[in-house]
């Protein structure tokens, strides 16, 4: 199913996917925005070290890519706890790139598994599920 448009079109279909599927508000225009801190948190970084922990993931996790930002779609909180979990580790300078998307962010929705939209440069490597 392809679908193009405005918001009864391509991005009409997205609210309702999104609201059907994994039951996420979505907020904004164009683009379509998915607010992180309630339903789920991010963590950001480069896409190239991104692909690199991808196997480590259970599969249920999603994952979007948005242009060269990979983001892992995490428990909600779980992004306020990453600068006190890297810091314990002795991790902070070696992965400044890393970063958490909570409460108050948001992350590009990308068109969901089988739908298109005009100009859409983020997609799901791993979509949610239901």
């Amino acid at each position: 199913m392809t679908s193009t448009g405005g918001e009864d079109g391509a991005y009409g279909a997205w609210r309702r996917w999104y609201a059907r599927v994994p039951g996420w508000p979505v907020t904004g225009g164009v683009p379509l925005l998915l607010p992180t801190g309630t339903a789920f948190d991010a963590l950001s970084l480069p896409a190239a070290a991104g692909r690199e922990v991808l196997d480590r993931l259970r599969p249920a996790a999603p994952v979007a890519l948005d242009g060269e930002t990979m983001h892992l779609l995490v428990a909600p909180g779980s992004a306020g706890e990453l600068p006190g979990l890297l810091d314990w580790l002795e991790w902070g300078p070696l992965v400044p790139e890393l970063r958490g998307v909570g409460e108050g962010g948001h992350l590009v929705a990308p068109p969901p598994p089988g739908l298109r939209g005009p100009g859409a440069a983020a997609r799901w490597l791993r979509p949610p599920v239901a």
